[in-house]
């Protein structure tokens, strides 16, 4: 299987009015577990850089407009990348990358090949708590050198991802998400956090874990042996679990 590994550097976190400014993109192949393919770049499209996302990715407005390529030219290429791979994989990718792809692509009047897209923040085995990229190379027993860099970032998702099954992956990528809310009382808190669950004080001080469809009867089973229940919450998105 060939796997595009990609990630965006962005001017914000809106996905409409946002841009992208760094485009990382890795094709990998798992039969031979090697990148076999890696592009690094900046994107200068029209929009300044605040200072908040300067500080903390390094990428400034001035060196947009020096080093920068145009966003088409990017959006072009990027289009080009997944058409040559079997799958786009990233870290929280779907609803964060993917829906800046999807927009530039809309305004730019740009084809993206229809492909998978396998998430590491939600595709990895049941087993393993969706974190964020840094706490959960952490967890592995390895670092990002570079957080916030796409290409590192892009690497980072690989070696994460290749200590697990791609195929089993790939398989979990294709179920939907689910929020599961933990109804525990307050003496059964530890056997939430034993389960993976997380406690939101600004989502009403509930705590919730986000799963896939195949696992939600396994977990409601699992806190029923503990003595409490689960519930499906519509209201609530994995973004908000996992950011708020």
């Amino acid at each position: 299987m060939l796997l595009l590994s990609l990630d965006f550097e962005t001017t914000g976190l809106d996905r409409v009015k946002d841009r992208i400014t760094e485009v990382g993109a890795i094709l990998y192949s798992t039969k031979i577990n090697r990148a076999i393919e890696n592009t690094s770049y900046l994107v200068n499209a029209g929009q300044p850089v605040p200072q908040g996302v300067t500080d903390l990715t390094g990428i400034s407005t001035g060196l947009l407009l020096k080093m920068g390529c145009s966003e088409a030219d990017a959006i072009e290429d990027v289009a080009e990348r997944i058409g040559r791979a079997d799958a786009v994989i990233g870290q929280n990718v779907i609803q964060f990358d993917k829906e800046f792809l999807d927009n530039a692509a809309k305004r730019l009047n740009i084809t993206i090949p229809v492909k998978p897209w396998i998430d590491t923040r939600t595709d990895l085995p049941l087993t393993v708590e969706s974190k964020s990229l840094v706490y959960m190379a952490a967890d592995h027993g390895f670092l990002n050198p570079f957080p916030h860099n796409a290409i590192a970032d892009g690497l980072t998702v690989l070696k994460l991802a290749g200590m697990y099954d791609f195929d089993k992956m790939l398989a979990r990528s294709k179920e939907a998400n689910v929020v599961l809310q933990s109804l525990q009382p307050f003496e059964k808190n530890d056997a939430a956090k034993k389960l993976k669950f997380g406690f939101k004080p600004s989502l009403g001080k509930r705590w919730f874990r986000v799963v896939k469809a195949s696992d939600v009867d396994f977990l409601v089973s699992q806190a029923e042996a503990a003595g409490f229940n689960l519930a499906v919450e519509k209201e609530v998105t994995p973004q908000q679990v996992w950011y708020s």
